[in-house]
């Protein structure tokens, strides 16, 4: 969709920029035409920019829910993979808190994997989207680690906060049990400190 709407811009400055030359072809034309091109190069691109902006937030309820679906299961595979490699700075790009990463790096030493996570062994299904924010997006999840990890026998369930870095990738920011309060999670999301130290 960001494609096509780039491609429509990059279209709508090459009409704009080819009008005015035969309108103006009659002699002291030759500075009109160069601030009409001026003028028009800047527009397109806060054009484009801002209805990328406006797709993300008016997406349907489905495919919003799949598109955290996605995301939050590429963090979670992310992480595990740094676990798995016991590799503290790949474990950076997928965790938000001090406190989430701490206990990873904790449980790096204690985790017995029985084959490496992928997205097709490590089972995941966000049963609930509770928040979804610009800025936070909080998840009532479940996952499967059986086959992957020691000792996982069943279903694990979880209220999850997800944070957004810069470029959208969902960064893990806390973990509770299900059942835990909203104002919990919801006090996370609204002044918990975010980053991670090494």
């Amino acid at each position: 969709m960001w494609a096509v709407l780039v491609a429509l811009a990059l279209l709508v400055t090459a009409c704009s920029d080819s009008t005015p030359p035969p309108t103006l072809a009659t002699g002291t034309t030759a500075t009109s035409s160069t601030s009409t091109a001026v003028t028009t190069t800047l527009p397109p691109t806060t054009t484009t920019t801002t209805t990328t902006t406006m797709a993300t937030t008016t997406q349907s309820p489905d495919v919003r829910l799949a598109e955290i679906q996605r995301m939050v299961h590429e963090a979670l595979v992310g992480r595990l993979q740094a676990m798995y490699d016991k590799d503290p700075d790949a474990l950076l790009p997928w965790v938000g808190s001090q406190k989430v990463y701490d206990r990873t790096i904790e449980a790096m030493d204690v985790a017995q994997f029985l084959e490496a996570p992928t997205l097709e062994n490590v089972g995941l299904d966000i049963e609930e989207l509770l928040l979804d924010r610009q800025d936070c997006v909080v998840t009532s999840t479940a996952t499967d680690l059986r086959g992957v990890t020691e000792g996982a026998d069943e279903v694990g369930q979880a209220i999850a906060v997800w944070w957004p870095d810069a470029s959208g990738v969902l960064q893990a920011g806390a973990f509770w049990g299900e059942g835990t309060p909203r104002q919990i999670w919801m006090e996370e999301c609204n002044v918990s400190p975010r980053g991670v130290t090494p």
